[in-house]
């Protein structure tokens, strides 16, 4: 899998962050990511595994490196023999991905009205955002445009509506 580096462009020429400084940020279940900017930050709070599945990055897994030496190879895939053994390597990727707070990270891409809405309210109040957020955001936007009208619904997965197109 190939990521962006600083000053790389997505498949849609897009501008991209450095994904090796976000960090996910837990709090009883409230995410939040932050982009690192100082380098010795990035020495303090290094990624976790996490944090680098959620943003596309390859990552270690020592549990994933031992099943490897137990089972039988199949074009670089470990095979598991029972299906209580997959279980238990799945078990034990998602603990992996737990955050350390105790929950699970997930995404929230699908209502495209909180993106306008919360672009209102920038507007509105004079807000500026870190350059990080704003190249993220209007990557987001690009990527998210519905191919048919060119715009963006309720949903990612809905066609333009009045509503949105009123925003």
């Amino acid at each position: 899998m190939s990521y962006p580096f600083p000053d790389t462009y997505d498949s849609n020429h897009m501008k991209t962050t450095d994904k090796r400084r976000w960090r996910l940020f837990g709090d009883h279940g409230r995410q939040a990511w932050h982009y690192i900017e100082d380098e010795e930050q990035l020495k303090e709070w290094p990624q976790t595994n996490c944090e680098k599945y959620w943003l596309g990055l390859p990552f270690e897994s020592k549990e994933h490196e031992k099943s490897q030496e137990h089972h039988i190879k199949d074009e670089g895939i470990a095979l598991t023999k029972t299906a209580l053994e997959a279980a238990h390597k799945g078990f034990k990727f998602y603990k992996e991905l737990q955050t350390k707070d105790g929950h699970w990270a997930g995404t929230y891409g699908g209502p495209m009205y909180l993106v306008s809405a919360l672009m209102i309210a920038v507007y509105v109040t004079h807000m500026t955002f870190p350059e990080s957020w704003r190249i993220e955001i209007m990557r987001y936007l690009v990527n998210k445009v519905n191919p048919v009208d060119g715009g963006w619904g309720m949903q990612v997965s809905t066609s333009l509506s009045e509503h949105q197109l009123s925003f």
